[in-house]
């Protein structure tokens, strides 16, 4: 597989401005110019008691506007599902779907693994098993994640700043004054380091094997 990662650093500036789920499907759709198979697929996942014996899980992927289903299968007594394919699937942003629930998923070069779905947070608690590329997916998610939690803490601290300063009649630096020394400033500045350094480990783990 080559790209893969070097598609997360394409987009990285703009997955932290914006909704993870629009990301990902700029992301996928970068994905899907690899044209390279791998050894075939042979993925078996864990349902951890979201889903019961009997139940149809989706492999779906995105495409545009969509989502499509590139494969089915019934999970059986133990609560298990597994896929299997003599040629790899395309690699790329997948989705497990069952019942209204789904998490994303990195098919790349190495498409023999097992995945353990968390209890209850699926990308910061599911354990897989082999492709270590989809695993460093699932943290990529979480780092997001949190970077959009902290934005968002941010923007509360500049509000209630700036609605304080507005309350005391100083509208000139109630316009001015958060915009240059806003006290959501270090929550950012905090984020913006612990994000760039995780690209900075995945750049030192794959480099010289993937493009950066």
């Amino acid at each position: 597989m080559t790209g893969i990662l070097c598609s997360f650093a394409v987009v990285v500036r703009i997955i932290y401005q914006n909704m993870l789920r629009r990301i990902l499907l700029c992301l996928a759709l970068l994905l899907l110019g690899s044209q390279l198979f791998g050894q075939g697929l042979d993925l078996q996942v864990d349902m951890n008691n979201h889903a019961k014996p009997g139940d149809t899980v989706l492999l779906a992927y995105y495409y545009k506007d969509g989502r499509y289903v590139a494969d089915s299968a019934f999970v059986d007594t133990k609560g298990h599902v597994r896929y299997q394919r003599d040629t790899a699937l395309l690699k790329g942003v997948y989705l497990l779907i069952w019942g209204g629930d789904y998490i994303d998923i990195l098919l790349g070069e190495d498409q023999t693994f097992k995945l353990k779905l968390g209890e209850k947070d699926y990308s910061g608690q599911s354990i897989v098993e082999g492709a270590p590329e989809c695993a460093d997916f699932l943290k990529l998610q979480v780092h997001l994640r949190d970077a959009q939690q902290t934005a968002r803490k941010a923007h509360q601290l500049d509000s209630v700043a700036l609605d304080a300063l507005r309350k005391q009649g100083d509208t000139l630096t109630g316009r001015s004054k958060p915009f240059t020394n806003r006290p959501g400033d270090s929550l950012r500045k905090a984020s913006d380091q612990a994000f760039n350094a995780y690209m900075d480990t995945l750049k030192t783990r794959y480099q010289g094997h993937y493009l950066w």
